[in-house]
């Protein structure tokens, strides 16, 4: 029996021994939150970081296209005026005043400022200048000298879509001829044309007249007036008027 007492009583106390070095349970779920909580919270960063570096590569790639796209852009509309033909139809490039602008002011500075020679005609005792560039067709076609009468027409791929009437005659032919009003005028619509445009008025003062131009419109639609004084005195003066043809 002392024997059994004395294991009894080393049984109690290595009972006791591992009750004190033993955590409790409260300890127990303590350390485990802890360290669950700990790995939470890095996997919450590390979630974090990754979405930080995809979101870094998502804005540079964004930024990269939309600068792309910008220059893109910026080269298209810097060719556009002369690319656009391609998808334009005939009756929009003709309705297109700008391009149409281009070439009569290119075709007139061509012509007869150019002091180009007259063509084989059609019509007897016409005199005609042309300019071709591509699909547009120009062609000054004239009678007369002195007092003369004459129409300018511009072809799209072979279909007329614009046309100018004029009129003009020497008013005093004791203070000037043809040949010098034709001097006057080819120097004075020359410097025009260098503008880029063949209507909107202009006075030039020539050693031998003063040429003064007045008109109004577009050349969609316009008309004008044209005349050279010598000493203050009308010698020379020219009524055109023109515009879209529309079938």
């Amino acid at each position: 029996m002392r024997i059994v007492g004395i294991e009894g009583d080393s049984v109690q106390k290595n009972s006791r021994f591992r009750t004190a070095w033993q955590p409790c349970g409260p300890l127990n779920s303590y350390i485990a939150m802890t360290i669950s909580e700990k790995l939470a919270m890095n996997i919450a960063m590390e979630v974090n970081a990754a979405i930080s570096r995809i979101m870094s590569v998502i804005w540079l790639s964004f930024c990269s296209y939309v600068f792309n796209l910008f220059h893109v852009c910026s080269v298209v509309n810097r060719f556009t005026p002369r690319f656009r033909g391609t998808w334009l139809t005939l009756e929009q490039r003709a309705m297109d005043t700008h391009e149409l602008n281009g070439f009569i002011v290119e075709a007139k500075s061509q012509t007869y400022v150019a002091g180009a020679k007259a063509q084989p005609s059609n019509r007897i005792g016409a005199h005609d200048i042309g300019y071709k560039r591509g699909i547009w067709r120009y062609l000054d076609s004239y009678f007369g000298g002195t007092d003369f009468a004459g129409q300018e027409v511009v072809w799209l791929e072979e279909k007329p879509v614009w046309a100018m009437n004029y009129f003009g005659r020497i008013v005093e032919p004791a203070i000037i001829d043809a040949t010098v009003a034709g001097t006057i005028i080819r120097v004075a619509l020359s410097q025009l044309y260098k503008q880029g445009r063949f209507l909107g008025g202009m006075t030039f003062n020539h050693a031998l007249g003063n040429y003064i131009d007045t008109s109004e419109g577009d050349c969609s639609h316009f008309r004008g007036h044209e005349f050279i004084e010598v000493d203050g005195r009308k010698a020379y003066e020219l009524d055109y008027r023109g515009g879209l043809i529309i079938a």
